[in-house]
């Protein structure tokens, strides 16, 4: 099913994750979306102010259910990867957004989601420099149609391979080895 042809239904969630979890779908911002000036600036107008506050734990209530844990995840882990895209302040809010995922998952909330969905809980976890995130990551995306499973496999590569993404080293201000300068020159 087309992700905008899949709503969620979550009449008990407040209105603010509501409305992220509308945007989201309304502007068809799939998991691969590609950060845009335009985008960056309506995200900032509409959902900074829920960004802070979900990265301070202010939004840590939506959590009880599985549209609520997903809104947190949005704002965490997608958010700022299409708003602050290029700065360090877009990985800020990764453990967050990974703690998220993993609560979110040990209340198998992620299977009250259609499978559209689910993808945005499971990427904090794809996001993450760690290789036991990753491996969940790939177990779970698994489940989930083509091409999901495959990115999955490789961002799990990627950490088997540098323990790190390398992309991220002149964002974060780390020193990319000779292999990983070699690895960004390869994948263009």
């Amino acid at each position: 099913m087309p992700f905008a042809a899949c709503p969620l239904r979550a009449p008990l969630l407040p209105p603010e994750a509501r409305a992220v979890l509308a945007f989201w779908q309304a502007e068809g911002l799939g998991p691969d979306h590609p950060p845009e000036p335009a985008l960056a600036t309506r995200l900032a107008a509409h959902f900074l102010v829920a960004h802070e506050a979900a990265a301070r734990g202010e939004r840590a209530a939506w959590a009880g259910m599985a549209a609520g844990s997903l809104a947190l995840a949005l704002l965490l882990d997608q958010f700022p990867r299409l708003a602050f895209a290029g700065t360090p302040r877009s990985f800020a809010t990764d453990a967050a957004a990974r703690r998220v995922a993993h609560a979110a998952l040990a209340l198998a909330q992620d299977l009250d989601l259609p499978a559209v969905w689910r993808v945005f809980l499971y990427l904090p976890l794809g996001h993450a420099e760690a290789l036991s995130d990753q491996e969940l990551c790939v177990a779970l995306s698994s489940l989930l149609p083509s091409p999901h499973p495959e990115q999955a496999r490789a961002r799990r590569d990627q950490i088997r391979r540098f323990g790190r993404f390398p992309a991220r080293n002149a964002v974060l201000g780390r020193a990319s080895t000779a292999e990983e300068r070699c690895f960004l020159a390869e994948a263009g």
